[in-house]
């Protein structure tokens, strides 16, 4: 984007397609939980900083995606994957997402995660949650994604987003 051969709307369209082509159909890897209805306009905001010669941060207009455990005070919820969460939407940014966001970075989704970040059950199913479904390993679609973040690893090697989000408690970023 520096050197202007590309600009954060065009990755943002680009990653959507990716996202709706390989995620939401097609091998349906079932890794993103909600895309943010407002990643286009924050993109185009990023876009206009750039030209106008102000650049917030590394990450300023780059595309990222958050695990469902991670506040956005927007209008995406943060469930944990849990239906129980559905419509009590976080009243502000986590640090993470405030820090991304002064950073210029784009949050364009959140991304599944096994329910309650797998502490529902010493023999619970990686990558699944009652709000999100089973995700899948891009790489072997019946192969375990591992992880409470499975959704942030799948995403990450399917290239869904050049940033995701992860959260570890026990083996949850290092298994995926």
């Amino acid at each position: 984007m520096a050197l202007h051969k590309t600009s954060s709307v065009h990755l943002t369209r680009e990653y959507i397609a990716r996202i709706q082509a390989l995620d939401q159909s097609g091998p349906n890897v079932n890794s993103v939980i909600e895309l943010n209805p407002d990643a286009l306009a924050m993109a185009k905001h990023a876009d206009e900083l750039r030209k106008h010669g102000q650049v917030l941060g590394p990450l300023h207009g780059i595309p990222v995606l958050l695990k469902d455990n991670i506040d956005t005070g927007d209008q995406m919820q943060t469930s944990a994957g849990s239906f129980a969460l559905v419509g009590t939407p976080a009243q502000q940014d986590s640090t993470v997402a405030a820090n991304l966001r002064v950073g210029g970075a784009v949050i364009l989704g959140k991304t599944n995660l096994s329910k309650w970040a797998n502490f529902r059950s010493f023999e619970s199913i990686s990558g699944w949650s009652g709000r999100g479904g089973q995700t899948s390993n891009p790489y072997g679609l019946n192969r375990n994604p591992c992880g409470s973040s499975s959704g942030s690893g799948a995403t990450a090697s399917a290239n869904f987003a050049a940033v995701s989000f992860g959260s570890e408690t026990d083996a949850s970023i290092v298994c995926p």
